[in-house]
């Protein structure tokens, strides 16, 4: 059976099996080809290899668009073409993973950038809100870009391709519109705009490139998911990448063309595109789906308690001593160590109304943030147990941390039913992933509940500890 079940008007697309019990309905991967290329020759077996390697319980859709020699293209219409395809034909999905090659990185870098910008303005507006927005550069995942010249192609190739294209094109211009003529537009041939773009150290790519770059820094400025990219590169190739890209590189043998086609299915380069893909699709799926559902809640409730930002600035200022934000930078820098040696326990207090639940918020948020752009066991997990919500029915002489945990999984799936798959078994990842218990409200608690001592909820938090 052909791997690719549906053709649409927007490219191939593989619909995988939603019977399937790890089947993730809101995972959408996404091939986008280069100058010259199409969906089916620029990426062969490749989109299957990926579907095999991390189970076949992704979407994949291989998106199509005017590149060819003498087809009427530009960067800013595929990039106008794929912002329409995947907020109307796609819209359903949450996270978006991208794989690009050669000018198919420059039109999805477009489609951020102006998806961001609009962010930007509802924000400048005071209009935003991320919970119900479905902006595309929120969705964005990850970007696998393979041999994208960043910075344009090779000065001398380029400049000599260019000026035979030009002395081409008018001789050719004249019968081009004729056939557009005789097909009424149905051949949508005339000039690739593209091979001009591609010029190196073309103006428009250095802004193109800058406002992405700015974006990207904007986007955690206002603590807002951002997509991270990898740039996969060969070493024999006309595309050249500047040396201030923001993401990972790699080098791989080959040429422009070649580096786009594994050699095989268990081949170093599909290593890379597995890898890339299961961090949003595999056994973490859940805590990913937790993060966003999370950060998106979180923004919300900001917005209504308008507790956007914590008193007080930077931590190195001697005003800003013992200040919501100082207090927050402090505990954040030990909750985000990676090496392992952060604080098993932690004990926050102070005075009702000085903003403890605040402080509390922004690290869940940020903690959630950071876990969304680089899901890993390394890369702790927040979860926060709001210890104030208990009822007195769920509170008594038995109450420990498996019955708190279950009442927090029935708390939190009935919160946001519609953004996550839920937290049933999730507790079992404990033994593997960095995890953050942040119990709030415990002065409310033990001040409802008279039955309870501050050495029954010592002992319950040792308890969780040990899990």
């Amino acid at each position: 059976m052909n791997f690719w079940n549906q053709d649409t008007r927007y490219g191939l697309f593989h619909q995988a099996d939603k019977s399937a019990i790890k089947y993730r309905a809101d995972v959408l991967v996404v091939f986008v080809h280069g100058i010259f290329g199409n969906p089916s020759d620029t990426w062969s077996d490749t989109p299957q290899w990926l579907a095999e390697r991390v189970g076949s319980n992704v979407d994949i859709l291989n998106f199509s668009y005017p590149a060819g020699l003498w087809q009427k293209a530009s960067i800013p219409r595929a990039s106008s073409d794929l912002k329409t395809c995947l907020e109307t034909a796609y819209s359903q999905y949450n996270f978006l993973i991208f794989i690009t090659h050669s000018s198919g990185g420059l039109v999805l870098k477009h489609m951020l950038n102006n998806s961001f910008d609009e962010i930007s303005a509802q924000i400048d507006k005071g209009t935003f809100s991320f919970e119900s927005n479905a902006a595309l550069w929120l969705k964005t995942r990850r970007v696998v870009n393979i041999a994208v010249p960043h910075n344009g192609g090779d000065p001398s190739l380029t400049n000599i391709g260019q000026l035979a294209y030009g002395y081409v094109y008018l001789i050719a211009k004249p019968f081009l519109k004729l056939v557009r003529l005789i097909t009424q537009g149905a051949s949508d041939v005339g000039k690739n705009e593209i091979i001009d773009t591609l010029r190196h150290n073309n103006p428009w790519l250095t802004k193109l490139h800058e406002q992405s770059e700015r974006a990207l820094k904007l986007s955690k400025q206002y603590q807002l998911p951002y997509p991270a990219s990898f740039d996969l590169l060969a070493s024999a190739d006309t595309a050249v990448a500047p040396a201030s890209i923001a993401s990972t590189q790699l080098t791989f043998r080959g040429n422009h063309d070649s580096v786009k086609i594994p050699d095989h299915k268990n081949g170093p380069i599909m290593d890379v595109l597995v890898s890339q893909v299961s961090s949003y699709s595999a056994s973490n799926y859940p805590l990913v789906s937790h993060a966003d559902a999370i950060i998106r809640k979180l923004d919300t409730l900001n917005q209504q308690l308008n507790t956007h930002r914590l008193i007080g600035d930077s931590p190195s200022s001697i005003k800003n001593v013992g200040s919501q934000r100082v207090i927050f930078s402090s505990i954040y820098e030990r909750l985000s160590s990676q090496n392992g040696h952060f604080p098993r326990q932690l004990l926050l207090t102070g005075r009702e109304g000085t903003g403890k639940s605040t402080v509390m918020r922004e690290l869940i948020k940020q903690l959630s943030l950071d876990y969304l752009a680089n899901p890993s066991p390394q890369q702790v997990m927040p979860f926060s147990i709001q210890l104030q919500m208990l009822s007195a029915s769920e509170v008594n002489s038995e109450f420990n941390w498996d019955r708190l945990w279950k009442w927090h999984e029935s708390w939190f799936n009935e919160l946001l039913v519609s953004r996550t798959p839920g937290l049933s078994n999730i507790s079992s990842k404990f033994e593997t992933q960095a995890v953050c218990l942040l119990f709030d409200g415990l002065d409310e608690f033990l001040a409802l509940h008279n039955e309870v001592s501050s050495a029954h909820m010592l002992s319950l938090f040792k308890e969780a500890q040990k899990r």
